[in-house]
Parts: C-alpha cells; sequence; structure tokens
C-alpha cells in the first residue's frame, strides 16, 4: 500500500503528462486505477483496501442458497427467470453475465435453456417440403414404417437363420469393407442380379445395419425415402447426392447420401415386408380417411381399377406386355392400382410383365377387403362398384363378378363388340341428366370364347352422345334401384376425378420410375407350347407335300450352280457411272445364264402350283418356328424392390390428399403444381432451443394461393407438431431476405 502512495504522490508531483509518465515507467497499476486512488487520496486522505473482505457480491448469501436450489430443481438454467425471481424475492437486479458467473462460482452448468436463443439459423431449397414431413410426424407415419421394421426384424432373429450364416470375409479388408477382389469373385459376378427369394437363403441377417439401427434411425431413413420424388426430382437414388438432395439435413435430421438410403432399401427387401407393407398401409390411411367424413355425390361407392406399366429397357428377354406410352410391346413391369372416388390410392400390386385378367379384380379386393372402411356421410343403396377399363371385360370376368353379390361392376363395351343381333330388348330413350345425350336401357347377350356356346346376359347403357358418339356401358347393378344416369355419371367421374389425378400422381410421384431389380430364368410355358404345336403342324403338312418339296430341291441346286457361274462373270466387269462394263464373250455368257436362273424359277412356280395352299402355309409355319427360337427361357422380375418404393410414393401422395383436404380446403390444385408452388418454396429455417420457425418466402407473383398457404399453415401450428428432436414447428409465410453471409471453402 505505501508503495501504491509513493506512486500516486511521484506521478502528481511530475512534469511529464499522466499517459507519458505510464508509458516511460513501469507502474504496477493501469491509468484508470491512478485517478481511482487519487480520488480516494483527496477524500479520506487514505486508501482503503477492501480485497482482504473477499470480491463485492450482489447477491447475498440467502439469495446464493434460493439459487442454489433452483439449480437444484433446473439442470438448465432460464436466465430470464432467475432475474425475475431474484427481482421479486430479493429485489436484486444482476445481469445475465453475473448470473452465469455465480452459476459457475457455485459449481453448476452454464449452459442456458432459453427458447427464444437462436441457434442456428440458415437458407434452404425445397422448405415447404417440411410441411410433409411434420404431417408425416403428426400422423405417425414414420413410427408406423420402423414398427413394421423393427416387428420383421424381430421374427427374423427369432429364426434358425439368424446366427447360422457366417460371415463371409474373402474380398473385404481389415475394417470389413469391400476391395475389387470381392466384385471379381466368380459366385459374386454370376449371382449378382439373382432374384431375392434365391439371394435371401444365404442372407446373414444379423449382420445388417438395421439390426442395429434404432426406431428414429429408421424413422428418419423412411422419411428420406418418401421425400425423394421432390428432393431429387425424378425419384432415382443415384440423383441425391446433388446440391438439391443436401434439403434432407431439415427434412428428416440428417442428411443421408445415396449409398446409405441404398443400403436401407436393400436391407429392407431382404425382409420380404412388402406385401405386409401394402396391407399396413392401407389400413393405415383408411383409418385416417375414416375420420375425415366426405359427403359423397352418388349413392354407389366407386372404386377405379387402373394400371401402370414401366417400361424395362434392356437387352435380355423380360415378360412382355404393351407399354402405351411407348406404344410397343416390350419388357416391362405392370401395376394394378385401386383408387376410390376422391382419387386417392388405396392399394397396388406390381407383376413382372401384363397383370393377370380382369377376374383377378375380384381376388385383389379380397385382399383389403377389412382395410376398405369408407369414408364418406350418408347411406348408400349399394355397397360398393369397381369401375374397370374395357379391356378388362372379358365373358369370364363378367361370370366371376355375377357369382357373387358383394361387389358390382361398371365398364365399358368395345365398338367392335356392339351388334345389334345380341340385343335382348331396348328400353325407351330418356336424356342424361348431368350431360347432352340420350341414354337407352338394353339387355345383351355376350358368348364367351373359351366356354363355347355359354350365353351371358348383362345390363347394358347404350349413349348416344349429341355429337354423334356412341358409347356403351356394362354394369351389373340392379335397374329398378340405380338408374341409367347415375351408372353414367358414375363412370365418366373417373376422368376429373381418377384418370387425371392419376396421370399427375405418375408424374410428380415418380410412378413410372422402375426401383432396382433382381431376375430369375424361368421357363417359358406358352412359348414351348406353341413351338411344340407348331412342330407337329409342319411335321403333318411336309409329309403332305413331300414330293413338291424334293422336286424344288433338285430344282434348287440347279439354280445354286448357276448362281456361282453368275458370281464369276459379274467380278469380270467393272461399274463405272452406275453401268457395268464388261468384255463381249463375257456379256453374252451372263446374258444367257441369267435366263436360265429365270426359267428354273419359272419351273419351280409351277412345281408348288400342284399344291399352292399347302406350301405357303408350310412357310408361314415355318416362319413362325424360326420367330419363336431363342425365347424358351425369359427372365422374371423380382417386384419386392419396386413395391416397397412405390408404397413409400404412395404414402407421399396421401400425405400431399391429407394437406389438400385439411388445411387447404380442398384446393382444387394437382399434385404437380403442389410441389412447385408450394412444396419447393425455399425457407429460412431458425432453430432456437426449443422451437424451429420455417419462414417460408413469399411468393408475389401467386398473392392469390399464398392467402390459401397463410391460413393452412395457421391451422398447421395450432398442432404444435414436433420434430425428431422434440421441437416445435413453427411455419410463416415472409419476405426473405436471402443475403445471408457466405464462408470461402
Amino acid at each position: 500500500m505505501k508503495n501504491i502512495k509513493s506512486w500516486i504522490t511521484h506521478i502528481s508531483k511530475s512534469k511529464l503528462p499522466v499517459r507519458q509518465f505510464f508509458d516511460s515507467h513501469k507502474i504496477p497499476f493501469s491509468v484508470a486505477q491512478y485517478y481511482r486512488y487519487k480520488k480516494t487520496m483527496l477524500t479520506d486522505n487514505v486508501i482503503l483496501d477492501k480485497r482482504k473482505s473477499g470480491n463485492n457480491k450482489k447477491l447475498t448469501n440467502e439469495a446464493e442458497l434460493f439459487l442454489m436450489g433452483y439449480l437444484n430443481a433446473n439442470k438448465t438454467p432460464i436466465f430470464s427467470d432467475i432475474q425475475d425471481l431474484l427481482q421479486e424475492h430479493f429485489s436484486i437486479e444482476i445481469t445475465k453475465s453475473g448470473i452465469s458467473r455465480c452459476i459457475k462460482r457455485l459449481g453448476y452448468s452454464v449452459v442456458e435453456n432459453d427458447p427464444n436463443q437462436i441457434l442456428n439459423h440458415h437458407y434452404t431449397t425445397c422448405g415447404g417440403l417440411h410441411i410433409i414431413s411434420a404431417l408425416a410426424n403428426h400422423l405417425g407415419w414414420g413410427k408406423f414404417i420402423s414398427s413394421l421394421i423393427t416387428n420383421k426384424m424381430d421374427d427374423m432373429q427369432n429364426s434358425e437363420q439368424w446366427d447360422s450364416i457366417e460371415k463371409d470375409t474373402y474380398g473385404r479388408n481389415r475394417k470389413g469393407q469391400f476391395t475389387v477382389k470381392y466384385n471379381k469373385r466368380k459366385d459374386i459376378r454370376q449371382n449378382r442380379f439373382l432374384t431375392i427369394d434365391i439371394k435371401r437363403e444365404s442372407k446373414r441377417f444379423n449382420g445388417m445395419s438395421l439390426a442395429k439401427s434404432s426406431t428414429a434411425v429408421i424413422e428418419r431413413k423412411s422419411i428420406a425415402t418418401m421425400v425423394l420424388p421432390v428432393v431429387t426430382s425424378n425419384g432415382a437414388l443415384r440423383t441425391v447426392n446433388t446440391p438439391v438432395g443436401n434439403a434432407l439435413e431439415d427434412l428428416c435430421g440428417y442428411n443421408y447420401k445415396q449409398d446409405t438410403l441404398n443400403k436401407f432399401l436393400t436391407e429392407i427387401k431382404y425382409l420380404s415386408i412388402s406385401s405386409e407393407l401394402l396391407k399396413e398401409q392401407a389400413f393405415f390411411w383408411q383409418k385416417i380417411w375414416k375420420n375425415k367424413k366426405i359427403k359423397l355425390s352418388s349413392p354407389i361407392v366407386c372404386y377405379y381399377v387402373d394400371g401402370n406399366t414401366k417400361p424395362l429397357w434392356s437387352k435380355q428377354h423380360f415378360k412382355k406386355s404393351k407399354v402405351t406410352m411407348i406404344g410397343r410391346v416390350m419388357g416391362c413391369l405392370e401395376q394394378v392400382f385401386v383408387h376410390d372416388n376422391f382419387g386417392r390410392p388405396i392399394y397396388f400390386e406390381t407383376f413382372s410383365g401384363q397383370a393377370p385378367n380382369g377376374e383377378y379384380v375380384l381376388e385383389l379386393f379380397d385382399k383389403i377387403e377389412n382395410e376398405l372402411n369408407e369414408s364418406y356421410i350418408g347411406n348408400t343403396q349399394v355397397s360398393r362398384a369397381i369401375v374397370i377399363d374395357g379391356a378388362s371385360n372379358s365373358v369370364k370376368t363378367l361370370r366371376a363378378f355375377a357369382s357373387q353379390k358383394k361387389y358390382h361392376y361398371i365398364t365399358t363395351l368395345d365398338d367392335n363388340q356392339w351388334n345389334s343381333r345380341k340385343i335382348r330388348k331396348m328400353g325407351r330413350p330418356q336424356r342424361y341428366r348431368h350431360g347432352n345425350a340420350t341414354l337407352r336401357e338394353c339387355e345383351i347377350e355376350l358368348i364367351d370364347s373359351i366356354d363355347k356356346g355359354y350365353i351371358h346376359v348383362v345390363r347394358a347403357i347404350k349413349i348416344d352422345w349429341d355429337y354423334g358418339k356412341v358409347t356403351v356401358l356394362l354394369t351389373s347393378l340392379d335397374e329398378d334401384i340405380i338408374n341409367a344416369s347415375i351408372v353414367v355419371k358414375s363412370y365418366f367421374e373417373r376422368w376429373p376425378y381418377q384418370e387425371l389425378m392419376f396421370k399427375k400422381m405418375k408424374a410428380g410421384a415418380s410412378l413410372n420410375r422402375v426401383a432396382g431389380y433382381g431376375r430369375i430364368l424361368i421357363d417359358n410355358e406358352n412359348v414351348k407350347e406353341k413351338q411344340d404345336k407348331l412342330k407337329l403342324q409342319i411335321k403333318s403338312l411336309r409329309k403332305n407335300i413331300n414330293g413338291i418339296l424334293n422336286d424344288i430341291s433338285f430344282v434348287d441346286k440347279e439354280v445354286d450352280i448357276l448362281v456361282r457361274e453368275e458370281q464369276k462373270m459379274k467380278s469380270k466387269s467393272v461399274i463405272k457411272n452406275g453401268k457395268r462394263i464388261i468384255p463381249k464373250k463375257y456379256s453374252d455368257i451372263l446374258i444367257d445364264i441369267g435366263k436360265k436362273i429365270e426359267n428354273k424359277k419359272n419351273e419351280i412356280k409351277k412345281i408348288i402350283s400342284k399344291n399352292e395352299n399347302g406350301y405357303n402355309k408350310l412357310q408361314n409355319l415355318e416362319k413362325k418356328w424360326l420367330r419363336l427360337q431363342g425365347k424358351e427361357k425369359v427372365y422374371k422380375i423380382d417386384v419386392e424392390l419396386d413395391q416397397i418404393m412405390t408404397s413409400f410414393r404412395i404414402s407421399f401422395v396421401n400425405l400431399c390428399s391429407y394437406f389438400v383436404m385439411e388445411f387447404l380446403n380442398g384446393l382444387g390444385i394437382s399434385l404437380s403444381h403442389l410441389i412447385q408452388k408450394i412444396f419447393m418454396m425455399p425457407a429460412l429455417i431458425i432453430e432456437m432451443t426449443d422451437t424451429m420457425q420455417i419462414q417460408l418466402d413469399y411468393n408475389n407473383k401467386d398473392p392469390m394461393l399464398m392467402e390459401a398457404l397463410s391460413s393452412a399453415l395457421k391451422k398447421l401450428n395450432l398442432l404444435k407438431i414436433k420434430d425428431e428432436n422434440e421441437k416445435t414447428l413453427y411455419f410463416a409465410l415472409e419476405n426473405i431476405d436471402s443475403h445471408l453471409k457466405s464462408t470461402r471453402c
């Protein structure tokens, strides 16, 4: 203390300015402290050293004890609450930094759980897609998929195969990673594209990542897979690693790469879960729609059955069918979809090549009988009617419907099948109540092409449109209960309510994209049967015209000799300016040979004329037989992975339908427009301690849609949906300033 007094006296008596004096001497205190000491000496003539009594504290001992009790009860304190409590009970005002230092001195954690503290904020693409991921969490779709997968894994864990397959380390390094040697293994190269049913027998299930993954991880990966049609623009896994694919980090909580999602789907494929997934998912969505009653415009509950054919571009010989979108018969996968009155997909199945015939529709509905819970208001006179394409209305199919009373059908009759001679009776003309046409009730007779002579009588409605076209509908609905106008209206409502929506759905949800597949080579029984039949016909026909064939063969040998001589003469000529230049002696020989060949050909024609029909028939049969060579075997596609991927895409469609119906009040917007105008909106993500704000960038070009979206987001916020990190999501429409700071990498 004496040293401080001497320094202060020395500084005050010095002629140098204070700053300059401090710069030229080593003084144990600062300039500011010098003025504090000098002020104390002037008033008290003494410098009081309060350091012995401890630091100056605002908190009393009682306040510290109170704070310790609060910290014991709240491991993550909220500083603003502490400030209010100290002010209320002890009249002590203290800053947040003061509270932080006090908490640290008392030996507690200094982590504030302030809900208004911004932890992170960034600009992202596909910000509107957070609506779908939020609804998936709200409806429990992610947990539903996760429970299906984990239950299947539990079943596999109880099977004998779980521990019976030993780990194959050949071709891997010490870390267990695949090397070049693994891909060069003969068994791997031969079995790479085998069907999953064969590969599953040697699969080591206890080594899969799914066996170690938590339900939360499976849920995140499921949501990432579901939103692929928007994030990748085409639904392909190989485009996940593009810049737009980085949106997965916000949508599902982790920025998954292509290989991770590919491995996830591959392991699900090995579980053979597609059939259970289709049925359970149908029940899941019907349970949700059941709670959303909608008034039905017709007394008929219609289910629309339609197909989706996906082409397979390959050199291999796969099962074929007609691909309408390309206009050719080729290898393909064919899907049969079932839609309800409102165009929502209920159920589907995938087939390699052509799907089963129309009578399979009833088997399809038997599989989902328990899952069909109609979501409409009011009683109906007819429970269910299935609307099918005219291509499926074979007499065999109509007879299958007639043999049961649970379902009715409505379908069209092809123009080439309409014949006035098939009519049993025709009613009086009546105007169509919902369009410009005249209707006539009919009964027509149809003959079964398989069961020869069997006549099936059906109800038909002839539609004479005012613009000249004629359409004929077939139905099993009772004429006394359902009049013709309602039947016609129920059929043609499929165009706006199902066909158009299905078309947009295929484009928006990438339903036309084929997922990775395995294949197995099987016998083509139809081709073998045709070949055997042709062989017998050719053998029998050759026996009948054996003499003619022998005579033709003898003349053909003479023609071959003449052709070889003609080639020798031609080799002695020169072609110049498109004309043959040949010496005179060779020219005469060449002309003579040509005349002889023509004479032999005429001789063959005379031989054929003895039995021209038999010979031509033999030629046609041999062409057909040759065309079938090499087609005795055909590849059958494994549809397991394709059904899994399609089920995820259908879930995305149902979530979109739920958002439109519940939050946009049934706004007339297609799936493709919904993706472009809402889901691909950029957004500013503001992550806080307990909340996450998704501020969508307001689109000034479409104020009407923005107004509808704004009210939809308010409804969405009332649900207080939480994400995978238990943070409450809040949506808003804002004019976002995207000029955020950037860091050069």
